[in-house]
């Protein structure tokens, strides 16, 4: 007999953990293993009806916000991060957006490889 499958929004609520500094939900589970730090997103493994994996950030998008849309203005959609922080499925720092929004959010916060840091205002 199956045992009994957790239902999804506690899976992911028990598989991160609450920063109190950044409130992000940091994902201590699998990750995508992309190798860099930045770009290592937490994956989940569902069943619905077939087991799949899929980026934990993601789900956790649909789960407490909704739907994810296949474009916006017949372009990719991202689900991206506020907190700038790849392993945090808070829903209140997802947002949808295109990729090129999701890379002018990075430049507007000087967090491009390229981009030199900006000096802390006193």
């Amino acid at each position: 007999m199956p045992r009994p499958q957790t239902p999804i929004k506690d899976r992911l609520i028990k598989c991160s953990t609450i920063d109190p500094v950044t409130n992000c939900w940091n994902w201590k589970r699998s990750t995508s293993g992309l190798g860099r730090k930045r770009l290592n997103y937490g994956k989940i493994t569902i069943r619905d009806p077939k087991k799949r994996n899929v980026l934990a950030h993601r789900l956790s998008y649909e789960v407490f916000i909704g739907a994810i849309p296949d474009n916006i203005n017949g372009k990719r959609v991202c689900v991206c991060h506020s907190c700038d922080n790849p392993l945090c499925v808070n829903p209140g720092h997802l947002w949808l957006g295109t990729y090129k929004q999701n890379m002018m959010d990075m430049i507007k916060k000087h967090r491009h490889p390229t981009q030199k840091p900006q000096p802390c205002a006193s």
